[in-house]
């Protein structure tokens, strides 16, 4: 161990960033983690299957994901996410065909080190993803090293869960497990966390709850799978000739999070999670993402081009910390003057009222 390395443990509470980040680091963590305690316990002499055809495999699958080791009991905050996952199936999203690949809303970007990338058709669905993320990340005798993967998931479905819970590896388990819980959640939260024990890793980590006004005719109450609420402001505006069918103002709760982990600074995943349900406009452009020009980063809004990304994750983190917290501020300011203007308009029209009320019945009285 080098001096600069020993210091920086001596020095638990130092805020400094670990000199082993700095380095290329010999150290590779491929392959699911379920995939592999499932093969354990069929060694074990344990009945499950694992070729996802069986109800069983699929609801211990994400059963195993959302417990720590071999421990029964569920984590804290586990429980919603299971009863937000209940009844979706492996089989499901092996089904091409079924409801579960309906949505293109997944995007996907490998790069190596060296700047090499595989190529996608982004968006993709949780089958697509399902097979990209189940090939091997290193040493692939077909594609470049996935050194720095991004992923965006748009409007978090219980079949993304599902893909994740398949195929994360041992490390980033308990990272995805709390990302989801917190997301799921609208926890808000802003960290870095460096755990002193294992083999140093970095996890950076942001969640941003906001509330977002529309003009919409979406119904009041719960939405994306009953996950998010939305609340109806129609009473502040409304006026003589209003109709049902009109659009009318809502506040929909949403979230954006961000969380990117790795040992290197060179060697890293980032997850974002973006709710996009109240829009009228896809998040994702239908029609791909080219590798040969410049294509907007959706993770970042657009501030950046896909095809040459900032490749320093506290960079990264810190850009999207950047333009997410100012979109969250903005969104923010919108609710604050709209329903401040409403109800002044409100209360201003209620006092007209009363006070042409108050002169019809003084008139009548005398």
């Amino acid at each position: 161990m080098d001096e600069e390395r020993k210091n920086f443990l001596l020095d638990c509470y130092a805020k400094e960033w670990d000199p082993d980040f700095l380095k290329h680091r010999d150290f590779k963590e491929d392959g699911s983690y379920l995939k592999w305690k499932k093969g354990g316990l069929e060694v074990k002499g344990d009945p499950i299957r694992v070729d996802g055809k069986d109800p069983k495999v699929d609801g211990e699958g994400l059963r195993m994901f959302l417990r720590d080791y071999d421990d029964e009991r569920p984590l804290c905050g586990a429980e919603d996410v299971d009863v937000f996952c209940k009844s979706v199936r492996l089989e499901d999203i092996l089904s091409t065909e079924g409801p579960a690949n309906a949505k293109r809303n997944v995007w996907l970007d490998d790069r190596s080190r060296s700047g090499e990338y595989r190529e996608y058709q982004n968006p993709l669905t949780p089958y697509t993803l399902l097979q990209s993320l189940d090939e091997p990340r290193f040493d692939n005798k077909w594609k470049p090293d996935a050194d720095r993967r991004r992923m965006l998931f748009v409007d978090l479905d219980p079949y993304h869960i599902l893909v994740l819970a398949e195929t994360a590896s041992e490390r980033q388990v308990p990272v995805l497990r709390d990302a989801i819980q917190k997301h799921l959640g609208l926890e808000t939260s802003l960290r870095v966390n460096i755990p002193l024990k294992g083999i140093s890793m970095f996890h950076l980590e942001l969640h941003l709850p906001y509330f977002a006004l529309r003009k919409s005719t979406k119904p009041a109450g719960s939405h994306a799978r009953n996950k998010r609420q939305c609340i109806d402001l129609s009473f502040l505006t409304r006026c003589s000739n209003y109709r049902p069918s009109e659009p009318t103002y809502k506040i929909f709760e949403a979230q954006i999070s961000f969380i990117i982990s790795g040992w290197e600074d060179s060697r890293w995943v980032a997850w974002s999670f973006i709710d996009n349900y109240f829009e009228e406009e896809e998040l994702l452009d239908i029609d791909g993402f080219p590798y040969k020009r410049f294509v907007e980063d959706p993770i970042v809004n657009g501030e950046l081009d896909q095809n040459d990304p900032l490749v320093n994750p506290r960079e990264y983190f810190l850009m999207i910390l950047k333009v997410r917290s100012q979109q969250v501020l903005e969104e923010w300011e919108c609710v604050v003057q709209s329903v401040k203007h409403n109800v002044k308009r409100y209360v201003c029209s209620r006092a007209v009222f009363c006070s042409n009320e108050t002169r019809i019945t003084d008139g009548k009285a005398g």
